[in-house]
């Protein structure tokens, strides 16, 4: 019984868990606190069912009045005798029901992790930067599971793959194989859960969303990637256990990746568990301690005289009755024994407490019990139950009503009462699968009706006992996590100053270089400027960024009109420079034209010849195709 409790606890908050990630947190974009938050779940969902928390309640002890014996008449009904009863343990056939289905469950999730590593390993692989690459050539879906990736290569283009295995690869570095594998062993524990398997299915769907904005960081083109997503939207075979890249939420996916991300302040949404776990664990792991205040009761007992007037039936001998009207005369307790145990099976024993005033009359009616204390235990039969049933409706107006669970042997392993009657009610219910532990059910002079378990008492002052040593080194543990956080917010400042003197000088210097970038600047126009108002026959090439080498080349000659050949010069420009300058007389000649993608020159030889004896050659290039700086010509 013990055992479904715990299942249907770990159901409950695992379930829990699932309507607050549903319903608050699939639609966001923060995918890793998601992930965070579903394995936090599983590990809740398996711990806390076992906790358990204890909540003490004083209460007042009874009192017990005096007592008056007279004449007690003891009729055949009211003599309980022990007869074994035999019943099905029904707890116990759902149980042996439910741990065949998980072993089946947990039998087929070993069939598919042996299923894959056989099918990895029957393909040559290859390792790279972490990763094992195996290459098949049958028609299989793109999955990897922990460091494997496998894909067939004749399936897709070179640029569909490389998305593929970029994709693969987020799987493989953050460990998604072990959320996939984990969210199987839950749903295993948990098959009969139906938010089990829409657990698993989250978990799986969010792991997608974070590949897939992983790796839409690292490829060219998020439009492609998009088309890939639709062009696989028809899904080939792969194995239940791995993450394939083609999954059936293909427009779920690529809706995620055109949502613009989520505030990193949404994380506070991810504590709204919090609240209904800690209802959750209030309602079902509470235990309730009942404790007596430090009083003395005290008990005036009389005794007289008793006579008394058997009514024996058949099952009965007389000397037995005399044994139970003996112990009728005990102040404290009535119990009633039956003669019929036998030696191998102690004797099983109902007892009741009954103490209060009695008054007799001339007519000689009475009234009695004003209080009643009867015990329960685990060998107390249903003629035993029935009997105090009867017993307290007939004296004390009281309706009971029971339901008990019996082992093999006939002892009860699980019991739930619940009475009314007198302005009151009540129930109470307890299981042990070794036979529950004994129990009274009392009222007093005052009405006042209800439960107590010695063992369960002595359980729970444990527990509180242990609770207060919790408390105390959790205060302590709290006390040194405030001194470690002082300490690290004053570290925190300390480089928080550093960083800021840092900032201040890196500023300064970055003033600095500008303004001897804008001199440098400044000298550099002027110097242009005069370069190209020269008058003298003289070429020239300047170095540009990327270039490697710097050609000048002079002569004497008459000053005149400057020509400038810069990246732009066109085919036909340069022929309008040729013509101009055979004009004049001089022989102008070019070669070697090598131009980039743009269209800008990158190379290009010119020859110049004066015909008075002055010939000049210069050749211009450039690196990585970029463009040649100007050349100035004096003509």
């Amino acid at each position: 019984m013990e055992v479904f409790i715990y299942l249907l606890k770990s159901a409950g908050i695992l379930s829990l868990f699932f309507l607050v990630y549903y319903i608050v947190l699939r639609q966001n974009t923060l995918f890793t606190a998601n992930r965070h938050f579903l394995i936090a779940g599983i590990l809740v969902a398996a711990i806390f069912p076992s906790l358990e928390f204890t909540r003490v309640v004083y209460i007042d002890p009874p009192v017990l009045p005096a007592v008056n014996f007279t004449d007690v008449s003891i009729p055949a009904s009211e003599m309980i005798t022990s007869t074994p009863s035999s019943g099905v343990d029904f707890w116990s056939i759902v149980i042996s029901l439910y741990v065949v289905g998980m072993a089946i469950m947990l039998l087929k999730l070993a069939i598919q992790v042996v299923s894959v590593l056989r099918f990895v390993r029957s393909y040559p692989s290859y390792k790279s930067n972490g990763y094992r690459y195996v290459e098949v050539d049958r028609a299989v879906s793109p999955f990897s599971f922990f460091n494997y990736i496998v894909y067939n290569p004749e399936s897709h283009s070179q640029a569909e793959l490389e998305m593929i295995l970029k994709h693969e690869k987020v799987h493989v570095r953050q460990w998604h194989s072990f959320d996939i594998l984990l969210a199987n062993l839950n749903r295993s524990f948990q098959w009969l859960n139906p938010f089990a398997w829409l657990y698993k299915s989250s978990i799986e769907e969010n792991l997608e969303y974070l590949a897939d904005h992983k790796t839409i960081s690292e490829v060219d083109s998020r439009k492609e990637y998009q088309l890939a997503l639709i062009k696989a939207s028809s899904p080939l075979v792969s194995p239940s256990i791995t993450n394939p890249f083609y999954q059936s939420f293909i427009k779920k996916r690529i809706i995620m990746l055109n949502k613009s991300n989520s505030n990193k302040n949404n994380l506070w949404k991810l504590g709204l568990v919090l609240p209904a776990l800690a209802f959750f664990l209030y309602s079902f792991n509470v235990t309730e301690v009942v404790k007596y205040n430090e009083t003395e009761p005290k008990t005036e007992i009389k005794a007289q005289p008793v006579k008394v007037k058997p009514i024996l039936n058949s099952d009965i001998s007389e000397e037995a009755a005399k044994e139970i009207i003996e112990k009728s005369l005990d102040p404290v307790t009535t119990t009633i024994t039956s003669e019929k145990s036998t030696p191998e099976k102690p004797a099983v024993t109902t007892t009741f407490v009954e103490v209060g005033n009695r008054e007799t009359s001339e007519s000689k009616t009475a009234t009695f019990i004003q209080e009643v204390k009867v015990l329960i235990t685990k060998n107390t039969t249903n003629e035993e139950l029935e009997a105090i049933k009867k017993r307290m409706k007939k004296d004390h107006g009281l309706d009971m009503s029971y339901e008990v669970v019996r082992n093999s042997s006939g002892e009860i392993t699980n019991i739930a009462i619940s009475y009314s009657g007198n302005g009151t009610n009540g129930n109470y219910t307890v299981d042990d699968d070794r036979g529950i532990e004994d129990f009274y059910f009392y009222q007093n002079e005052d009405g006042e009706t209800g439960f107590w378990s010695e063992a369960r008492e002595k359980r729970r002052q444990e527990r509180n006992v242990e609770k207060e040593i919790r408390k105390k080194e959790r205060v302590a543990r709290m006390k040194e996590r405030e001194i470690e956080q002082e300490e690290r917010m004053m570290d925190m400042k300390k480089r928080m100053k550093r960083q800021e003197e840092r900032m201040m000088k890196r500023q300064e210097e970055m003033s600095r270089r500008q303004e001897e970038i804008a001199r440098r600047s400044e000298e550099i126009a002027k110097k242009s400027y005069n370069l190209a108002k020269a008058r003298s026959n003289s070429w020239s090439s300047a170095k540009s960024k990327g270039s490697n080498d710097v050609y000048v080349y002079s002569s004497t000659g008459e000053d005149g009109d400057v020509i400038i050949i810069n990246k732009d010069t066109t085919d036909a420009e340069l022929e309008d420079i040729k013509r101009d300058l055979a004009a004049k007389g001089i022989t102008f000649k070019y070669s070697k034209v090598k131009r980039n993608a743009r269209g800008e020159l990158v190379r290009i030889k010119i020859v110049k010849d004066d015909g008075k004896g002055s010939k000049s050659t210069v050749l211009a290039a450039a690196d990585d195709d970029d463009p040649i700086v100007d050349i100035i010509i004096d003509n």
